[in-house]
């Protein structure tokens, strides 16, 4: 299955206003309560609870992309301003916040400059209270979870949008689902995607209306799908052990998940990711699209000293903690010993990523942010899995007082780990020898 395509740009087109601090707390709304929720465990787990633990979603790559913009817009603004929660801050400096985004539900985040303006009226919710979201599976047969303010309930205003705009209301599973159109059915004179359910392409949409959040697919066998997690009628991704032992790893400062993760920093991005995806990523995959080379025959750039054990699910995470921005590798194993064999091979083989298409790009990148890399285990005693953790961490990059600086969002290791996975060539995660 081919790996979709990543944010890459994706709020190239937003306009960005050089505004200083007088300018970023006028008109500001009161500040919402969202910390410390926002980039905590508790967060990212109540949006999958709404993804059903199903064949569809596992054969997406990636399998979630989760983005929360409530973490990353503190991230980007703490200390520089007396209230960088969302909400607080002007439409424009939240979007300058998000260009560090390369997770995340895609058809909202490269429509941000449209949904900031127009959204209200066609949902009935506004950027500003929408804290964080994520995709899963892949088109046709996929969703998206939208997380929303959680100091107010939005849901009637929401429907009061939509049965404005001619959609109609049925339960599914006890759960409301307002909806439109056929399947199947598109209507390019109904496109606006300042609608991110469907709206680009003028889709048919069902959205579960929650206090919480907004969930939504284009076809119904996914909708019901999704309605019957959030009824607790069939399993949710919160439910399966490696999903729950790879976000705690990513969220765990270390040791064991029973315990509170306490200071291990917010989480700002994450994907979840298929291992058929990753655990074969040809070594040279330049070379053989050259010469014809098939991937079998092509040479192992790592020897049985640095061999990685099989695993089950591959975690990349964007946290920032304390002071320092923080990229997080985690591999799902099915007990700790195999973490453990792993954890430190894995770490050597990211010091010394050399990517077919720039050899130096990554060893560059380290050096030129003083970055340490580290490795763990982190386990969960209620399933007896384990993941094999390395962290990259360098000194935090805060958004500069020039306007010209404002590409400078931290997150740079996540995101070059983020492309090498969609340009096939993340070999340190690769089990081929």
């Amino acid at each position: 299955m081919p790996l979709g395509r990543p944010l890459l740009g994706a709020l190239a087109s937003v306009l960005i206003l050089p505004l200083g601090p007088d300018a970023m707390a006028q008109d500001a709304p009161a500040t919402p309560v969202d910390a410390p929720y926002a980039g905590s465990r508790d967060a990212v787990l109540e949006l999958l609870s709404f993804v059903p633990d199903t064949p569809a979603v596992w054969d997406g790559a990636p399998v979630i992309s989760y983005l929360d913009m409530a973490a990353m817009v503190d991230a980007a603004y703490a200390g520089l301003v007396p209230d960088s929660a969302m909400g607080a801050l002007p439409a424009d400096d939240a979007l300058r916040a998000m260009f560090r985004a390369q997770a995340g539900p895609q058809r909202y985040m490269q429509h941000l400059y449209l949904i900031a303006d127009e959204m209200p009226a066609l949902l009935g919710i506004g950027m500003a209270e929408v804290h964080r979201g994520l995709d899963y599976g892949t088109p046709p047969r996929n969703g998206m979870v939208l997380g929303l303010d959680p100091a107010a309930d939005r849901s009637a205003a929401v429907a009061a949008a939509l049965e404005g705009r001619g959609f109609a209301l049925r339960e599914v599973s006890g759960v409301p689902v307002w909806h439109r159109w056929d399947d199947s059915e598109m209507r390019l004179d109904e496109r606006n995607p300042a609608d991110p359910f469907g709206g680009d392409l003028g889709q048919a949409a069902r959205i579960v209306v929650t206090p919480g959040a907004l969930a939504g697919s284009p076809l119904w066998s996914v909708t019901e799908a999704a309605a019957a997690a959030i009824a607790g009628e069939t399993p949710a991704l919160t439910g399966n052990p490696a999903v729950w032992t790879a976000v705690g790893a990513v969220t765990a400062p270390a040791g064991d998940l029973s315990q509170d993760p306490g200071d291990g920093g917010r989480l700002l991005q994450m994907m979840l990711l298929n291992p058929r995806d990753t655990m074969a990523v040809p070594p040279n995959l330049l070379e053989m699209l050259e010469s014809g080379v098939p991937a079998e025959d092509a040479a192992p750039v790592y020897g049985p000293d640095l061999a990685l054990p099989p695993y089950l699910l591959v975690a990349l995470a964007d946290r920032r903690v304390g002071n320092r921005d923080q990229a997080v590798v985690a591999l799902v194993y099915p007990d700790a010993g195999q973490a453990e064999a792993a954890a430190g091979r894995l770490s050597k083989r990211l010091f010394t990523f050399a990517p077919a298409s720039a050899p130096e790009a990554w060893s560059n990148l380290l050096a030129d942010r003083d970055a340490e890399i580290t490795s763990g285990v982190v386990t969960d005693a209620d399933s007896g899995l384990a993941a094999a953790v390395v962290r990259i961490s360098a000194l935090a990059v805060t958004p500069a007082e020039d306007p010209d600086e404002w590409n400078r969002l931290g997150g740079s290791e996540f995101r070059f780990l983020v492309n090498a996975v969609y340009r096939r060539e993340l070999t340190p995660l690769m089990v081929f020898e």
